[in-house]
């Protein structure tokens, strides 16, 4: 039997009979693919995961001392089902989940484990909408990481302390462009301004072929996609799935528009587009309930133009260090571009990099 040990860390409190379950599961060979496929049996024997079995999953890996991939996706696939598909609304992390998910995985206020933060990852790539502060703590997880190197939460094979490899490239694309992230597939000032601190701090070295192009895309797309994503709202989608499903039965539409909503259609676009795919006949009271739904959620298209407030942060990111790095003239020369309009705060800038 493993004994029960500190990892130096704040741990975890676990109730007696969590303890009891887990210790009777971590055998000499935990965690052997044989014991997480019997484990995984008895867990889902029932069909899903429920909030105690939560609990031993993340007692199991706090007392883990064996680095086991047939673990670490057994418990990222486990606890993501349970995350973000047995709530309600399926496919989001609300609110209550999201802060009962950081309670779980930091007890002094960092990730505990690779396994843990594999975990935030593929929540926030998976999740169709989630809080801004699971996608904080991630990004917290990366930026020191990234910077201090070692295997913590990245993994054993990173070995380069202040260089991006492949692999962390993708770990930081799916932290920034998941659907769970600050904003959604738009890519958020936090998420822009971790983009600038890796870069900043890695621009003497040699980092992976693809950092370049994911440092401006990313950014690129903080300041000039033509469209953000507001925070979810879980009572306004609750208002809108409640008078859904008092409407009467009306085809196809209502499920289009619904689907439309829940893949992150401001409510105009979801009711015009179902309306054209459908034929359905719409009538003033649908509109007008529609238009009170979405009277402060429209999102709107904007141009793809830099502002004074985005031309002024811009500035001041890349003149925190009093240098001009040869990926930050990438970034202008993708802007001058790319942009419909540019705010004169930014043209000297855009002159000293010579485009």
């Amino acid at each position: 039997m493993i004994g029960w040990q500190s990892n130096g860390k704040e741990n975890r409190v676990f109730d007696e009979a969590t303890q009891d379950r887990a210790r009777q599961i971590m055998t000499d060979d935990w965690p052997s693919e044989a014991q997480v496929r019997q484990l995984g049996q008895q867990i889902f024997a029932d069909g899903f995961v429920d909030a105690t079995e939560v609990d031993l999953l993340f007692c199991l890996d706090e007392q883990s001392v064996t680095e086991s991939p047939a673990w670490q996706e057994f418990f990222v696939n486990a606890l993501t089902d349970f995350y973000v598909w047995k709530q309600s609304p399926p496919g989001v992390l609300t609110a209550a989940s999201g802060a009962h998910l950081i309670e779980r995985i930091t007890a002094d206020g960092r990730i505990r484990s690779m396994t843990e933060f594999a975990l935030l990852r593929n929540i926030i790539k998976y999740a169709k909408a989630g809080p801004e502060e699971v996608s904080l703590l991630a990004m917290r997880g990366v930026r020191e990481t990234a910077l201090e190197g070692g295997d913590r939460l990245f993994g054993p094979k990173r070995r380069r302390p202040g260089v991006i490899d492949e692999e962390e490239v993708e770990i930081v694309r799916d932290i920034i462009y998941g659907m769970g992230g600050c904003d959604g597939y738009t890519v958020s000032q936090a998420e822009a301004e971790l983009l600038f601190d890796l870069n900043d701090a890695t621009a003497a070295v040699s980092n992976a072929a693809g950092w370049l192009n994911l440092f401006v895309k990313g950014v690129g797309n903080y300041l000039m996609f033509p469209r953000r994503q507001r925070t979810f709202d879980e009572e306004r989608y609750r208002d809108l799935q409640n008078w859904l499903d008092e409407r009467p039965p009306s085809g196809g539409f209502l499920r289009r528009m619904a689907q439309a909503v829940m893949n992150g259609d401001a409510l105009a676009a979801a009711f015009k587009g179902a309306s054209e795919e459908t034929g359905y006949a719409v009538g003033t009271e649908e509109h007008e309930a529609l238009q009170r739904l979405s009277d402060d959620t429209q999102l709107g298209e904007r141009l793809t133009q830099i502002d004074q407030d985005e031309a002024v942060w811009l500035v001041n990111r890349i003149n925190a260090d009093g240098r001009l790095h040869e990926n930050e003239e990438t970034l202008l020369r993708h802007i001058r571009a790319n942009a419909t309009a540019i705010h004169p705060a930014l043209e000297p800038l855009l002159a000293r990099a010579g485009v």
